[in-house]
């Protein structure tokens, strides 16, 4: 609604990355948040009022930490770059039954750089749609409010698949390895700390913490998406 916000992440990417070559790198530039539909073209700040710049340098770090590589995370950011231009496209009718992007749009050119694709593709991809009909393949043109859902849906797949990504590369990083941890017990044995050797966990209680410090971590690692 009016003066509100969700998907914190795309004001954070917004503010938080200032490096020219790294705006760049996510075809970002010069656009501000009142440039994208996106985000109602307003910078409606957060009730909680945590600092979207420094929740990103937060981010960053926090991806570094997860072993999430530099390239890795570019890549995530390019995503979420390429959802904010994707949804300022724009479509021309060509009559009641079709039409196509248009080109002229100055995110247009953008959108296709970050997602690697050619125009003619993009241009096909929201404007027609394909169906089989008695096993023979049938392409059939979209009108420009058909092109607007599907390019709608189309942004929404997107995050949903990035989201789902992260929380899976989360959950890995923090999986339990027993291996590692029975390494981590034998260096705690009374011959190196000069004490009884600490107590393991049983199974209940391993799967119980593990359980409690997933949900945080998660929590805590992808909150701004």
């Amino acid at each position: 609604g009016h003066m509100e916000r969700n998907y914190h992440i795309f004001y954070e990417v917004l503010t938080g990355a200032e490096e020219e070559e790294f705006r760049n790198e996510l075809g970002l530039g010069d656009w501000e948040v009142e440039d994208f539909v996106m985000l109602n073209g307003e910078n409606v700040g957060r009730r909680d009022g945590v600092d979207d710049y420094d929740q990103f340098q937060l981010l960053m770090e926090s991806m570094e930490t997860m072993g999430f590589k530099k390239e890795e995370q570019t890549s995530i950011f390019t995503v979420i770059s390429s959802i904010l231009h994707l949804l300022n496209l724009t479509f021309t009718p060509i009559n009641e039954d079709e039409c196509s992007i248009d080109e002229s749009n100055p995110h247009f050119q953008t959108a296709l750089t970050l997602l690697g694709l050619e125009h003619g593709l993009l241009n096909t991809a929201l404007t027609s749609f394909t169906i089989q009909v008695r096993g023979s393949m049938i392409s059939r043109k979209l009108n420009k409010q058909k092109a607007e859902k599907g390019l709608n849906a189309l942004a929404k797949a997107t995050y949903a698949a990035l989201f789902d990504y992260i929380v899976r590369r989360v959950n890995r990083c923090i999986q339990y390895d027993p291996k590692k941890s029975r390494k981590k017990d034998t260096s705690l044995s009374s011959s190196t700390t000069g004490q009884s050797q600490i107590p393991r966990p049983n199974t209940q209680q391993r799967s119980s913490l593990l359980k409690s410090n997933t949900d945080r971590d998660r929590s805590a690692s992808i909150a701004a998406f």
